[in-house]
C-alpha cells in the first residue's frame, strides 16, 4: 500500500479489524525512490487488487509482466476502469476479471483459501513470452485504432 498518512493507516487497520481479518497480514509500505527498488519490491506479493473505478495501469502490467503477480480486477464501463481486465486478457487470465463487488471478493477470498490455485496462476504467469505478449497486445490495439480511424474518415 503506498504511503499513507496516520490518519488513513488507523481508519484502515480498524476497519480490517472489523472485517475480522488479522491486521499482521496487512503491511503498510514506504514510498520507494527508486524504480528498481520498487520492481524488486514485488516479489514480496503474492496477488494485486485492482482498485476500482479507477484501476491501475502502469502497476498492473509490471505487476503481470515483470513480477509475475496475478491480478484481480472489477470491470467497469470506463476505460480507467477496464485496463486491468484488458490486460488480464492479453496473458489468458480472464478468470480474475470480475462482473461485480460480490464477484470480486469471491474471487479473492477463493484465491486466499486456495493457495495452490494460486500457485498454479503465477506458474501461467511465469511461462508467458512476454515480449511476444506485449507484441500481440500492441498490435490489437493498433488495429483497433485503425478500425476507430477507418470508421470516421470522411
Amino acid at each position: 500500500m503506498g504511503p499513507f498518512s496516520d490518519e488513513v493507516k488507523t481508519n484502515l487497520t480498524k476497519h480490517i479489524i472489523k472485517q475480522d481479518l488479522d491486521i499482521k497480514d496487512i503491511i503498510f509500505l514506504e514510498k520507494l525512490d527508486k524504480r528498481n527498488d520498487y520492481i524488486t519490491r514485488l516479489e514480496l506479493f503474492d496477488i494485486i487488487l485492482d482498485s476500482f473505478p479507477y484501476g491501475s495501469h502502469s502497476t498492473a502490467a509490471e505487476a503481470l509482466f515483470i513480477g509475475k503477480i496475478p491480478l484481480i480486477t472489477l470491470k467497469g464501463n470506463s476505460f480507467h476502469s477496464r485496463i486491468g481486465s484488458s490486460l488480464l486478457k492479453s496473458v489468458g487470465l480472464e478468470k480474475l476479471v470480475t462482473q461485480n463487488l460480490k464477484e470480486y471478493f469471491e474471487t479473492t477470498d477463493f484465491y486466499i483459501k486456495n493457495p495452490d490455485e494460486l500457485i498454479k496462476l503465477k506458474k501461467n504467469l511465469i511461462n508467458i513470452d512476454i515480449n511476444k505478449k506485449s507484441k500481440d497486445y500492441i498490435d490489437s490495439f493498433q488495429n483497433l485504432l485503425k478500425k476507430i480511424h477507418k470508421s470516421i474518415e470522411i
